[in-house]
């Protein structure tokens, strides 16, 4: 989603269909446009119930005088399409036919009252989360555009249960990684393929963004099934927030939110790599890079006084340490300039070959890498997947034992009790 929507001509024309129903403009007006602005932005990078699309709109005439056929039932509907440009909502349907003379005298502006988009289909549903084109359709068949990404409410399936796991380096003081499980402690199965689209709402302090889908990317949570549906690094003394969209689970930290903390002059980006396949292997070596980029345009020049630049530790899907690169490491004092240009600055970390420090191979699973430029307050977190069919000696054995009764219900049926 995201796209502009193909297909304009047949938009238009669908929209010049709909003006002979709401109402006719004259064919002196081709210097009236339809303006609009946005009443209260929304706070975050997306509209919500909290936050709705709330728009402005306002007619101005930049020719001589002219009249028009609007519709005073409807003066305003909004029109909403998908990403491959299909109509979802025709705000038009539901207007009935009135018909009102309206005149512009030549440089004339008209503001109307704000129009509110509901985020909701034609049968008072909400539309599913995700990035639509909203189109204000006045009466007289000028328009607005807009994409805009939305975040409706959903209700999450009964027994599933969200828990959020918090880990550091080793108990140490620093950056604290967050890791959002989904559970499922029925006895039954739940198909997640069916719920609607959602992402998690993440906040760091005064800075908000969009995580991972609620449900992550399973399609089915078996009975007792715990999955990692998204994690995150954050300064040790951030106030954190995860919520779904509408509240259904929500979580925050006891601290406030800063509002100020000193913003770096760079960004900081994590790349991994060594994997042949989407999921990390026996034979893979991982392999991680820290990307350095200014925060503007022009160069800027950032000092290190230490020779650990970055460093990273890994952690399993329970949130213990298996990789720590300032182990057995000696950093030494350095007095170093780095200049970020229009290409990042790339510093490299050390290889894992998914053995612990024991000399024991890892167990397949979910493993987060968190990256840090300790000197600049700097944290970078992905998490991979590690899948292994050979057999790992040092894995705990496990056993299980079925007991089971036979018994005959006729002469041709038996029946197997566990």
């Amino acid at each position: 989603m995201g796209e502009k929507p193909t297909g304009r001509l047949l938009v238009l024309a669908g929209l010049l269909l709909a003006s002979l129903f709401i109402g006719m403009v004259s064919a002196e007006t081709g210097n009236v446009a339809l303006t609009v602005e946005e009443e209260t932005p929304s706070p975050d990078a997306w509209y919500s119930p909290e936050h709705p699309l709330l728009l402005t709109p306002t007619l101005v005439n930049n020719g001589p005088d002219v009249s028009m056929t609007v519709n005073p039932a409807c003066l305003f509907v909004y029109n909403v399409y998908s990403d491959n440009g299909g109509m979802i909502t025709n705000g038009s349907e539901a207007c009935p036919v009135r018909e009102q003379g309206m005149d512009l005298f030549a440089g004339e502006e008209v503001e109307f009252e704000p129009v509110e988009w509901s985020m909701k289909d034609a049968d008072g549903e909400w539309l599913e989360s995700g990035v639509y084109t909203v189109e204000l359709l006045h009466s007289s068949g000028l328009t607005a555009v807009r994409d805009v990404m939305v975040q409706t409410p959903i209700s999450v399936p009964e027994g599933l249960t969200y828990t959020v796991e918090s880990t550091q380096r080793l108990g140490e003081s620093g950056p604290v990684l967050y890791m959002v499980n989904l559970h499922n402690p029925t006895s039954s199965s739940v198909d997640l393929s069916v719920l609607p689209t959602c992402f998690l709402e993440l906040q760091a302090d005064a800075h908000t963004r969009l995580g991972s889908n609620c449900f992550g990317e399973a399609n089915t949570l078996m009975p007792g099934e715990v999955v990692v549906v998204d994690q995150f690094a954050t300064l040790e003394d951030a106030y954190v927030s995860i919520r779904t969209p509408g509240g259904a689970f929500t979580y925050a930290t006891s601290t406030t939110p800063s509002e100020e903390r000193i913003a770096s002059p760079m960004t900081m980006g994590l790349e991994l790599s060594g994997n042949q396949l989407p999921k990390f292997g026996p034979d893979d070596l991982l392999q991680s890079e820290v990307l350095l980029t200014a925060s503007s345009d022009a160069p800027t020049v950032i000092e290190f006084t230490s020779s650990c630049k970055a460093e990273m530790w890994i952690v399993d899907d329970l949130g213990a340490t298996v990789f720590d690169s300032r182990l057995g490491k000696t950093c030494t004092d350095i007095d170093l300039e780095v200049t970020l240009g229009e290409e990042p600055e790339r510093l490299t970390l050390p290889q894992w070959n998914f053995y612990l420090e024991d000399g024991c191979r890892a167990q397949p699973g979910t493993y987060t890498v968190i990256a840090e430029v300790p000197e600049h307050g700097l944290v970078a977190s992905q998490h991979l997947e590690y899948y292994s069919m050979e057999a790992n000696p040092c894995a705990e054995a496990s056993s299980a034992e079925l007991e089971a009764s036979l018994t005959w219900s006729d002469d041709t049926t038996m029946e197997v009790a566990a």
